[in-house]
């Protein structure tokens, strides 16, 4: 698995077979790019990300679920994954056309392929999520803010 930073709380895991996404925000509007510093600078673009089989928003807020970056990636977008217990997301990803929408549910370990499983924790703060991404034999988590 190959895992590249991209901005903010945005990484790409990439396997031969499989793109995961988190918490995408990176095609900003003039005003949101000049209150938001990233480091290091580096641009992402709908090209450089290529296909993605699965992209994971933790939580509302538009650092992490920003719908600019979703709208211009859904063509490239299978399936969104969105933690179940958090419905402004899943409402957020309907009005934006989204229809392959996994909802993960709390600490449940949830497969998506045999080299891939992702767990979903809910944070106690009522707005976070982490994901435990489990690709060919790597464990990562991802606690996003």
């Amino acid at each position: 698995m190959k895992i590249t930073y991209l901005q903010h709380a945005s990484l790409q895991l990439k396997s031969r077979r499989t793109s995961l996404v988190v918490d995408p925000y990176y095609f900003l509007s003039p005003l949101e790019a000049s209150i938001s510093r990233f480091y290091p600078p580096h641009a992402v673009t709908a090209d450089s990300l290529g296909p993605l089989d699965y992209v994971y928003c933790s939580h509302i807020h538009a650092d992490h679920a920003h719908p600019r970056t979703l709208t211009r990636l859904k063509p490239q977008i299978r399936t969104l994954l969105l933690p179940a217990e958090k419905p402004a997301l899943e409402r957020l990803a309907r009005a934006l056309g989204f229809g392959d929408v996994v909802l993960l549910q709390d600490g449940v370990r949830t497969h998506l392929h045999e080299r891939l499983a992702v767990t979903s924790h809910a944070h106690d703060n009522d707005v976070d999520t982490a994901l435990v991404v489990e690709m060919d034999g790597t464990t990562v988590l991802h606690a996003n803010d």
